[in-house]
């Protein structure tokens, strides 16, 4: 079995079937698990993990977790209803805002967003916020699909 990482999970490379399914497109920028990459190389920037941005002339190895996080991006835009992900990192791509990243801090600012335009979907912002925590913590991917059919 091959251990993939997207890479470049993003709202437009998430396709959804005439029955509904979802689907992953893209695979342009994929990797092998562990593989080494610039940090500035991975993910398009309003979906690349923290731990890339903090740290863009690292050279980091691909993991599921980045993935996770990406995917949380865009469960953050479609349940806030705001088209680009950068509102929900920042405007700066140099990583200069992550010496005051806070991530509790930051991690109260996302269900106001969300709240303001989805008050029925408190699963999916609870959801969310299991993904927008440090690497370690996050859910697996097979985690993530159990939490999204429930």
């Amino acid at each position: 079995m091959r251990q993939i990482v997207h890479c470049d999970i993003k709202t437009r490379n998430i396709l959804v079937t005439s029955s509904g399914s979802l689907q992953l497109a893209d695979f342009g920028s994929a990797g092998q698990v562990n593989e080494m990459r610039s940090a500035r190389e991975v993910y398009t920037y309003p979906y690349r993990a923290h731990e890339c941005v903090c740290n863009p002339d690292r050279r980091v190895a691909l993991t599921y977790a980045m993935d996770v996080w990406a995917a949380a991006v865009c469960l953050f835009e479609m349940l806030a209803r705001e088209p680009d992900g950068s509102v929900f990192l920042t405007s700066d791509s140099s990583g200069a805002y992550c010496k005051s990243w806070n991530l509790p801090k930051f991690r109260e600012l996302i269900p106001a967003r969300c709240r303001k335009r989805c008050n029925d979907y408190e699963p999916l912002i609870n959801m969310l916020l299991q993904c927008i925590v440090e690497p370690v913590e996050r859910p697996s991917v097979t985690d993530l699909c159990v939490l999204l059919s429930s």
